[in-house]
C-alpha cells in the first residue's frame, strides 16, 4: 500500500507522506505531515494525540503499515510517549502481524518497554492472554489472570480501558472453562467499564445471549435484575433468541407457570443447547427456589411461618410434598433463606430472604412494606404515649 524504505525516522515519515498523497490518501497524508512537524518540534503529547487519530482510521484492516510505522518511527522515541497510550498502540499494531507467535513476541518486548507503568503492563498482559486464549492455552491464561488481578487490586483509579481488558479476558476464559458464574460476574463487570452501545449490534446480542445462559445455569446466580436492567439485554428483542430473554424474566420473578409455558413453546431451541439439556433438573429446582423467595418476600415478617403445604403451593410441588423439605434444605444451604424447619409440625419459620436488586414491579412491593412498617411504628408510638406518657414526654 505504501512505499517502505528503511531510513531515518523523519525521512521515512516524509517519504510515506508523499506516497500517501500520490495515492490519493489525503487524510493519511495530512496525519503523516502533522507527525513529521510535531516530531521535529518534540511535542510528544501532541504527537501522541496525532498518532491516536491516525491509528483509529479505518485504513488498517489489511497490510502492515502500522508495523512499519512502529519499526521506522515510533520505536525511536517510544520511551517519551505516555506508556498507556503506547500500550494501546502496540495492541493495534500486533493485529497486523501474520501469525500469533510474532505478535506475542512483539507484545512481550513492548511489556519490557512499559514495565515501569503498572496499567500499561497489565493492558499488554491482557492482550498477550487473549492470544494464548485463542490457542486454548488455558494454564498460561490462568496464570496471567492471577498475576494481573493481583496488580489491579494494588492500584487505585485504574483507567477503564485497563479494567475492561482484564474483565473481558477473564470472562472469555471462564466461558471456555464452562464456569457460568465466573463468566456472568466478569462480563457484567466488563460492561460496567465500557459504553455498551459502542459495540456492534451483533456483538451486543451475542453477549446478551451468553449472559442469559450463564445466569440461568449458574449455580449461585439467583439475582437477574442487574442483567435485566442493562441496555444490552434489550438486544435479544426481535431475534430468534428472544424467548431466552423471556425465560430470564420468568426466573427473576419466580414465575413457574411462565417458565413451563416458555419451555413448552421453545422446546426445540432449548434442547439444541447441550448445557440446558444437562441442567434441566437444576433449572426446575432453581425456578422453584426463586418462586419460594419471591413469595416469601411479598409476605410481612409476622406471616412467614409456612406449612409444607403452603410451600408446595408456592413452588408447584402439590403432587410431590415429599420434595418440599429437600427444597427448603437446598435453599437454606445456598444461604438464600434463613429459618427453622419443624419436621414434626411440617412447617418452616423463615426469618430472612437473601436481598436482591429490585426492578420496578418489585419496588412497588417494597413501598407497601415500608408503608406497613411506618404504620406499625406509629401504632407503637401511640401505645407508648397512652400507656406511659411520662416516658414519651421525657
Amino acid at each position: 500500500f505504501f512505499l517502505f524504505v528503511m531510513s531515518s525516522d523523519n525521512q521515512w515519515i516524509a517519504a510515506q507522506q508523499k506516497e500517501a498523497s500520490f495515492q490519493g490518501q489525503d487524510v493519511v497524508a495530512t496525519h503523516l505531515k502533522n507527525l513529521e512537524e510535531l516530531y521535529s518540534k518534540k511535542l510528544w503529547h501532541q504527537l501522541t494525540v496525532e498518532l491516536e487519530a491516525l491509528f483509529h482510521l479505518p485504513n488498517w484492516k489489511e497490510g502492515d503499515f502500522l508495523v512499519q510505522l512502529y519499526q521506522n518511527f515510533i520505536s525511536t522515541f517510544q520511551e517519551k510517549l505516555n506508556a498507556l497510550k503506547l500500550a494501546q498502540f502496540g495492541i493495534i499494531i500486533s493485529k497486523q502481524f501474520q501469525d500469533a507467535d510474532t505478535a506475542l513476541a512483539f507484545l512481550n518486548k513492548l511489556i519490557d518497554v512499559v514495565k515501569h507503568d503498572a496499567e500499561a503492563k497489565i493492558l499488554l498482559q491482557c492482550a498477550v492472554g487473549s492470544l494464548h486464549l485463542q490457542r486454548k492455552e488455558m494454564k498460561i491464561v490462568k496464570e496471567l489472570l492471577e498475576e494481573t488481578k493481583d496488580s489491579l487490586d494494588s492500584l487505585t483509579g485504574v483507567d477503564s480501558v485497563v479494567n475492561s481488558s482484564y474483565y473481558i479476558l477473564s470472562a472469555r476464559f471462564h466461558k471456555l472453562s464452562e464456569n457460568a458464574e465466573g463468566y456472568y460476574n466478569d462480563m457484567l463487570l466488563y460492561l460496567s467499564h465500557i459504553q455498551a452501545e459502542s459495540l456492534p449490534q451483533e456483538e451486543q446480542a451475542s453477549i446478551a445471549y451468553d449472559l442469559s445462559i450463564a445466569a440461568l445455569v449458574g449455580e449461585s446466580v439467583y439475582n437477574f435484575t442487574e442483567l435485566l436492567v442493562h441496555p444490552i439485554f434489550q438486544s435479544l428483542n426481535n431475534t430468534p433468541n428472544a424467548w431466552l430473554g423471556s425465560f430470564v424474566q420468568a426466573f427473576n420473578v419466580g414465575d413457574y407457570d411462565a417458565f413451563t409455558d416458555i419451555l413448552a413453546k421453545n422446546r426445540n431451541a432449548f434442547d439444541s443447547l447441550d448445557i440446558f439439556k444437562r441442567k434441566e433438573n437444576f433449572l426446575v429446582e432453581k425456578i422453584r427456589i426463586l418462586s419460594l423467595m419471591c413469595a416469601v418476600f411479598r409476605l410481612s415478617s409476622e406471616n412467614r411461618t409456612l406449612t409444607f403445604a403452603q410451600v408446595a403451593e408456592m413452588t408447584k410441588l402439590e403432587n410431590n410434598l415429599e420434595l418440599v423439605e429437600f427444597l427448603l434444605i437446598r435453599a437454606l444451604s445456598l444461604k438464600l433463606i434463613k429459618g427453622i424447619i419443624d419436621q414434626v409440625d411440617q412447617t418452616v419459620a423463615i426469618s430472612w430472604v437473601a436481598p436482591r436488586v429490585l426492578e420496578m414491579s418489585q419496588l412497588g412491593i417494597m413501598k407497601t412494606k415500608l408503608a406497613e412498617w411506618q404504620e406499625k411504628v406509629q401504632e407503637m408510638q401511640n401505645f407508648m404515649f397512652n400507656e406511659s406518657p411520662e416516658l414519651v414526654n421525657n
